[in-house]
C-alpha cells in the first residue's frame, strides 16, 4: 500500500466482510472504484472500514 501510494496518492485501504459463510478480506482500491490486483470475487465483500482516499464500492 505504501509503495503504491507513493506513486498514486488516491488509494483506499478497505476491510470488508461477506456472508455465507462469514469471510473477512482486505484490499486496495483506486479512486475510480477499481481494485488493485484482486479477483472479481472481491466485489462480494461489503466494506466496513476504509482508510485513505474517498471510497466507492461497485457491486
Amino acid at each position: 500500500m505504501l509503495l503504491l501510494a507513493a506513486h498514486r496518492p488516491s488509494l483506499t485501504w478497505c476491510h470488508g466482510v461477506a456472508a455465507g459463510p462469514i469471510r473477512l478480506h482486505a484490499w486496495v482500491q483506486t479512486e475510480d472504484g477499481g481494485t488493485v490486483v484482486e479477483l472479481p470475487s472481491t466485489l462480494a465483500y461489503t466494506p466496513v472500514l476504509t482508510l485513505g482516499a474517498r471510497h466507492r464500492h461497485q457491486p
